[in-house]
């Protein structure tokens, strides 16, 4: 008996999670290689930009001109980058862990839903090995969300103290955000799903 052809749409997101996975497998090494060099004081040779975990506001007042009228204006609540000029070794190191931990956890999350697709490309849908990888998948994006907001609420607090511009002042918000916890719901969800599947298979196969 032949089994049924796998269809266009599996076999097209199988190749786009397999060249993803294994593009960032090798943007990730060569960070972790630049990473660790940082903390040993490598100075890289590109600009390092980090993204605010807050808005800010500028005080100063600009001048608009506009259809002949003229009138002030201000920037508020406007998002950006820090761009670091002779960076203390301690922040190196800090960042350097904060980023090296962060790349782990998504490649792990990676890892894991690499294998649930290449069960599905293989045919093998219900299976007890699809729920583990799925439930760990859901893991792994949870510990992400939770790594980021710890690590926005300890920016955010570092910056307040420690960073100081005459015309710029830096608001009280977090970027948390809820979209990761909302998407690893719905993977644990379909996790249940597919662990009711493996059970049906697992009593059709005994039955037979």
């Amino acid at each position: 008996m032949k089994s049924a052809p796998r269809p266009n749409s599996i076999k097209v997101v199988h190749t786009m999670v397999e060249g993803f996975f294994w593009m960032y497998t090798v943007a990730a090494a060569i960070a972790l290689v630049l990473l660790i060099a940082m903390v040993f004081g490598f100075e890289p040779p590109f600009v390092v930009r980090v993204s605010l975990p807050m808005q800010f506001n500028v005080e100063e007042l600009g001048i608009l001109n506009l259809a002949n009228t003229e009138g002030s204006v201000s920037i508020q609540q406007a998002n950006g980058k820090l761009q670091f000029q002779n960076t203390p070794g301690s922040i190196r190191v800090y960042f350097s862990i904060l980023m090296a931990g962060m790349l782990v956890i998504v490649f792990g999350g990676l890892w894991y839903l690499r294998k649930f697709i290449k069960a599905i490309h293989r045919g093998d849908f219900f299976s007890s090995a699809n729920v583990v990888f799925l439930k760990r998948f859901a893991y792994l994006l949870v510990a992400l969300w939770i790594y980021g907001a710890v690590m926005s609420i300890w920016l955010n607090s570092l910056i307040h103290q420690a960073l100081i511009f005459e015309t710029v002042s830096f608001t009280q918000s977090y970027d948390i955000g809820i979209g990761l916890p909302i998407f690893a719901l719905f993977i644990w969800v379909l996790s249940h799903i597919f662990s009711a599947g493996a059970t049906m298979r697992e009593e059709q196969e005994y039955t037979i």
